[in-house]
C-alpha cells in the first residue's frame, strides 16, 4: 500500500463516517489523517503541531482548522448510526468524539487495513 492507497482508504472511511466532502473540516481531517499516518508524532501535539501544518497548507490559521475539524466531527457524531461509530471508536460517550479522538481513531483504523 502506497500513500495513494492510503489517501483512497481516508477517504472512503470520512464518507462512511458521513462527513460532507464539501465541508472545509472534510479537507482539514483528510490532510491531518495523512499527516498523521506519514509521522505519528502529530497525533501527540495536535494543537502545536498538527492545527499549525494544516494551516500552512491551507493558509488559514489553526483556530480555524480546530474548529472546522470540530464542525465536521459534530456532524458526524450527530448524523451517523451509532453502530458505525462504534465500530470506529468503541463506545463514544454522549455524543462528543475529541477531535484527538477522532483522527486517532481513523489513523489505527487505516492502519490496521494497510497491514492486513
Amino acid at each position: 500500500y502506497g500513500m495513494v492507497d492510503r489517501e483512497i482508504l481516508c477517504y472512503r472511511h470520512l464518507v462512511h463516517l458521513g462527513v460532507p466532502t464539501e465541508m472545509r473540516g472534510y479537507r482539514y481531517l483528510k490532510t491531518a489523517i495523512m499527516l498523521c499516518l506519514e509521522n505519528e508524532e502529530y497525533i501527540y501535539s495536535v494543537t502545536q503541531k498538527l492545527y499549525p501544518e494544516i494551516a500552512s497548507q491551507y493558509a488559514a490559521t489553526s483556530a480555524a482548522v480546530e474548529r472546522s475539524i470540530r464542525t465536521a466531527i459534530e456532524h458526524v457524531c450527530r448524523d451517523t448510526p451509532r453502530k458505525v461509530l462504534k465500530e470506529y471508536f468503541g463506545n463514544v460517550q454522549g455524543d462528543k468524539l475529541t477531535n484527538r479522538k477522532f483522527i486517532a481513531g481513523l489513523v489505527e483504523y487505516i492502519k490496521m487495513e494497510v497491514d492486513r
